[in-house]
Parts: structure tokens; C-alpha cells; sequence
């Protein structure tokens, strides 16, 4: 969904280097990076339970303490603003990449349903649905929230933080909504009203995708703050000021001057963080 607004924005949104076919290498590439970025930072590898599983990276130092998971961004849904992608795992990982500079002791992150999938495990089918029309919808929160269960068992109860960028944003105030563990969310540069966004950009609908606009009233007694850019073109701060709006005193904004949508975000996250303890 942001990948086709991006790409009309742009001129190029997360077009990837070389054309799509069964297992191209500039995907090959992207999975490189990812782990290249989570072995850094000394995360270990696994995939959640189920038909469809999500590729998870993760760093338990303090069982027993809360669990910070990061939920990543919508990836490459687009090829261009009229052809969809074959294979949606981003470009850009951000949410892996504050993840990594993330100095919590139990830190986890979670790629979004069918990113990474189809080249760690060849001949593996996943619907184009969950990154095109139903990207939020309820069967897609159904299986993040399967691969919540099992980093949840990892934090023994101590409950989970849950840190949504872009599109992973709305999926975190979604899955908090449904779950009696989370503790707080955080969300960067994330669309909290879909379909507003989705109207002001005139991009595709997602028909079978829910709001996390509806989701706010579930949400008044939930820690949370909402970081925006102050250069994003993308997404505007009005989104997550609407959605602290409908919350309450348990939201906070913070604004970030010169951040942009993607930019300006990772080398001044663990600061951002500070600012919350």
C-alpha cells in the first residue's frame, strides 16, 4: 500500500534494481541485508508456527523482562503505481534497522506476512492479497499475532512493547487492541487513519483491510507515542494527531524536525527512545 504511494511520489517508490522473477537476486540481496543487519546486532533467526509463517529475528538477554518488538514496514507491495509486486520484502527494512540500534535487552522483530518467505524458502505460495487489498485485514492480523504468541512465551509473562513502522504501525495498534499483553506501543511515521490516507493520495483501496482510526477507543488506557517526521511527505503528522486525539492523555506525539519518511529515523532512534523512559 505505501509502496504504491511512494512509487507515485517519488517517481521510483522501492522499485528494486533488477525485474521481478521467481527468485531474482536483487531479492536474494534484500534477504542478505536483512540478515546482515539482525547478525549485527546479535539477533538470532526463527519463523513463527503455522501454513504461513513470519520470518522473526530476536534477542532475549533478560527473560523475565518486557519484550520490544518491532513490527515492519508494508515493504515493496508495488513494482510502479500500476503493476503489484511478486514479492513484497522491502528494500529498506527500517523496522529491523531501529530494531538493531535498539539498546533494550529483549528486543524481537517481525517481518510482515509473505516478506522474506518465498526466497528463504523456495516453492512456498502466499496470496498477493496479504500485501494488496487485505494487507491489514483480519487474517493477516491472525498470523502476526500467532508469531506475537510465541515471542510472548519468551518475555515469561513480563508482556510486550510493540514498535509499528509505517504500515507496521497501523498492524500495532491493531494487534494491541486484540492482545492483553502489550504494555505499550510506539509507532514511526505511520498512516493510524487508512482510510483518509488511502482518499488523500488516491491510491488503492484496501477493501478487506481494517482501520486502526476504529481501533482508537480500544485503546484509551494504553501507553503509547506516535513519532512523526517532520519532513514526511508521506505521511503527515495530522494522522497520528487525529489518532492521539480519539486516545486521550495515554497518547503522546513527538514530532522529529528534519525526519522524513524514511530518513533521519536510525541514527536518532536510541535518543527518541530516552525520551519515553
Amino acid at each position: 500500500m505505501f509502496g504504491a504511494v511512494l512509487a507515485v511520489l517519488t517517481g521510483c517508490g522501492s522499485t528494486p534494481s533488477a525485474p521481478h522473477d521467481d527468485q531474482p537476486a536483487a531479492t536474494r540481496d534484500r534477504l542478505e541485508y536483512a540478515r546482515t543487519i539482525a547478525g549485527g546486532a546479535g539477533f538470532l533467526p526463527s519463523w513463527s508456527p503455522g501454513a504461513l509463517p513470519v520470518y522473526m529475528q530476536r534477542r532475549v538477554q533478560a527473560p523475565g523482562q518486557p519484550l520490544r518488538v518491532y513490527i515492519e514496514g508494508d515493504g515493496h507491495t508495488w513494482d510502479d503505481p500500476h503493476h503489484p509486486s511478486k514479492d513484497p520484502t522491502p528494500d529498506n527494512p527500517l523496522a529491523l534497522r531501529l530494531a538493531a540500534v535498539d539498546p533494550a535487552p529483549n528486543v524481537a522483530w517481525l517481518a510482515r506476512p509473505c516478506q522474506y518467505l518465498m526466497m528463504e524458502r523456495p516453492g512456498t505460495a502466499c496470496p498477493d492479497r496479504l500485501w494488496r487489498n487485505a494487507i491489514l485485514s483480519r487474517e493477516v492480523l491472525e498470523i502476526l499475532d500467532r508469531a506475537l504468541d510465541q515471542l510472548a512465551w519468551e518475555a515469561r509473562g513480563a508482556g510486550l512493547e510493540l514498535v509499528g513502522y509505517e504500515g507496521g504501525a497501523a498492524a500495532a495498534v491493531l494487534l494491541a487492541v486484540r492482545r492483553t499483553d502489550v504494555r505499550r506501543v510506539l509507532t514511526v511515521a505511520g498512516s493510524l487513519d487508512q482510510r483518509d490516507f488511502l482518499r488523500h493520495h488516491r491510491t488503492k483501496s484496501a477493501s478487506l483491510s481494517l482501520n486502526p482510526m476504529d481501533a482508537a477507543s480500544g485503546l484509551k488506557g494504553l501507553r503509547q507515542v506516535h513519532y512523526v517526521g517532520g519532513a514526511d511527505m508521506v505521511v503527515p503528522a495530522a494522522y497520528a494527531e487525529a489518532f492521539a486525539r480519539q486516545v486521550g492523555p495515554a497518547a503522546k506525539v513527538i514530532m522529529t524536525p528534519g525526519a522524513g519518511h524514511e530518513s533521519g529515523w536510525v541514527e536518532n532512534w536510541p535518543a527518541l527512545l530516552r525520551r519515553i523512559h
